[in-house]
Order: structure tokens, then C-alpha cells, then sequence
């Protein structure tokens, strides 16, 4: 036993633990076999939002607050997708892995824990950290000024929906996505808005919860 011991305390335990405290010694690539040891359930998480020429997992230059859309989650489990078999059981999908996130919303009731997902495809070699379609926050070149804003919007967005006094006044440009990106809530894109009254669950009746990604299928291959 002090032989096993000493075994994973040598050899185990600093495979495990390298990506967990960035500093100049930690790796900054990594392999697809290698990406569930970025992640610790809890874990802040960061997901780059992608503009129509961009690629997906790029990171904007610009500022947080610009896009008014979800980009920090918490990690919730990270797992391979299961798919079926020639002998009707199911197996491990080796080119595909999916990590669950959830973010703080409200439901038009109450405030509720949203979760949606991720979905890595497997590449040959090593890549960047911060090129996959998300990674720890830790991992992020402005992660205090990132951490800071999220902070200070997540606290607006409690304020507003505590707020005893609705509906509010609003006067500016509708969103076109959910904090997710994958489903529109507006189909016909973006209208301006000036002098509207907001009834949180009417306007949620019409247009269904944000929180319908907990639903979602993730796609077949």
C-alpha cells in the first residue's frame, strides 16, 4: 500500500493537479485526451462568443460588456457522449466529449440554476488553451477584468429582478439571442425599443423561458 502510495503521489497526482494553478510553469497547450484535466466541477468556466467571421473559440479584444450576453458559467460535470452500439448497448463516442455549465437566471417566478453545454470535437496534436470553445476563466489573459465585470452585471441582473417595483421602463436595442446564443429569441432580429413597459412573464410566455436549454439534444455526429 505505502508502494501505490507513493506511486500516485509521484506519478499520478502531477498529471492531475498541473493545470490546476497557471502559473509559468504551467502548460498552455494541451491535448484533446488531456482537456477533462481542466476542469474541476465548480470551476468558473469561460465561453468566447464567436462573430460571424470569427471562429468560434476566438477570443474578442473588445469589451465584456459589448455583447450583453453570457460568457462565465460554473462547471458542472465533463463526460463523453454516449452513442449506440452494433449490438444494441451503448458506447463512448471517443471523438466527442460535452461539458454541462450552468448560469444564474430567472424563470419569470423565481431564480433558478440554467444549464446548457459545450461540445469539444477531437484534433490531432496539442492547441491552445484559450482556443477551445471554453476553458477555465483562470486560463483567461484578462481574467480579473473579465471576473470584475461579470461580478458587477450578475448583481445588476439580481437587483432588477428583485426589485419590488414592475414592470420597468426600458429604452434600447433588443437582443437577438438568449445568454446561451443557441436559440434566437427574436427571430426577425434585432428592434429598438423606446418607452416600453416590461412584464417578465408575459414577455416569457411569448417567447419561452431562457432556461429551455437544459433541454437541448446535444447533435448527433
Amino acid at each position: 500500500m505505502r508502494c501505490y502510495s507513493k506511486f500516485v503521489k509521484e506519478n499520478i497526482m502531477p498529471i492531475y493537479q498541473r493545470f490546476q494553478e497557471p502559473n509559468e510553469h504551467t502548460p498552455r497547450r494541451v491535448l484533446y485526451e488531456d482537456i477533462s484535466l481542466l476542469f474541476r466541477p465548480g470551476d468558473l468556466v469561460f465561453v468566447p462568443l464567436a462573430r460571424p467571421d470569427e471562429n468560434q473559440a476566438s477570443i474578442s479584444t473588445t469589451d465584456h460588456n459589448e455583447y450583453h450576453s453570457q460568457m462565465v458559467f460554473r462547471m458542472v460535470d465533463f463526460r463523453a457522449i454516449e452513442v449506440p452500439s452494433a449490438y444494441g448497448t451503448v458506447k463512448w463516442d471517443d471523438q466527442r466529449t460535452v461539458l454541462y455549465v450552468d448560469s444564474y437566471d430567472h424563470d419569470g417566478k423565481g431564480s433558478m440554476a440554467c444549464r446548457t453545454w459545450v461540445l469539444f470535437e477531437s484534433f490531432p496534436g496539442e492547441c491552445e488553451i484559450t482556443s477551445l470553445a471554453c476553458f477555465p476563466l483562470k486560463f483567461h489573459p484578462n481574467y480579473n477584468k473579465v471576473l470584475s465585470e461579470d461580478t458587477a452585471r450578475g448583481r445588476r441582473f439580481k437587483n432588477l429582478i428583485e426589485c419590488p417595483i414592475k414592470p420597468h421602463h426600458y429604452s434600447g436595442w433588443t437582443l437577438a439571442k438568449g445568454p446561451s446564443r443557441h436559440d434566437k429569441l427574436d427571430e426577425k432580429g434585432a428592434e429598438y425599443v423606446d418607452g416600453e413597459v416590461i412584464d417578465p412573464r408575459k414577455y416569457l410566455s411569448l417567447q419561452g423561458s431562457r432556461c429551455e436549454s437544459r433541454d437541448r439534444q446535444i447533435p448527433e455526429a
